[in-house]
């Protein structure tokens, strides 16, 4: 029996999809921080039913000023040393702990609509140097800045704006 994530990706060994109804606690349990074989990682939660159909327009996340309450990541993600996929989307997170820079074999991150200002985490960025595929797309960000970075990491698939039609 296959059991199917929430973006239809199959369950496999070493994954865990942690879906938040509410951010009633800004704390994980630490089992889930202390389990050194995870390979994968989402925590997101789900969408009230609002007048958008599934998210709203990109063209909204770059225009909003984002405010509080804002979802911290654990400082404790930097001991999932053997993680190589990580989705955090949706989860008004502000920024990024230091030690996710621990995270040496990482190659999917996937920050999709929180509420980070990638200039101020660029750097963090910069040091997941096994990174192949870099989702940030509903984050505020500098064109200028986010072209530099493709350039400097030009094997990084990186998407972090709307596709052109």
């Amino acid at each position: 029996m296959n059991s199917k994530g929430y973006f239809g990706d199959e369950l496999r060994e070493g994954s865990i999809i942690l879906i938040l109804d509410e951010l009633s606690t800004k704390e994980i349990p630490d089992s889930l921080w202390n389990n050194a074989e995870l390979i994968r990682l989402t925590i997101q939660k789900t969408r009230p039913k609002t007048k958008w159909g599934t998210h709203p327009p990109l063209s909204w996340y770059e225009t909003v000023e984002f405010t509080p309450p804002y979802w911290e990541l654990s400082d404790k993600v930097g001991k999932l040393k053997r993680l190589k996929s990580l989705i955090l989307a949706d989860l008004d997170i502000k920024t990024l702990q230091e030690s996710i820079i621990q995270l040496k074999h990482l190659e999917i991150l996937n920050l999709s609509f929180n509420k980070l200002e990638l200039s101020e985490e660029l750097s963090k960025l910069k040091a997941l140097k096994s990174l192949k595929h870099l989702i940030l797309i509903g984050n505020h960000y500098d064109p200028h800045e986010m072209e530099d970075y493709q350039k400097e990491f030009p094997n990084l698939r990186i998407e972090y704006k709307a596709e052109e039609n």
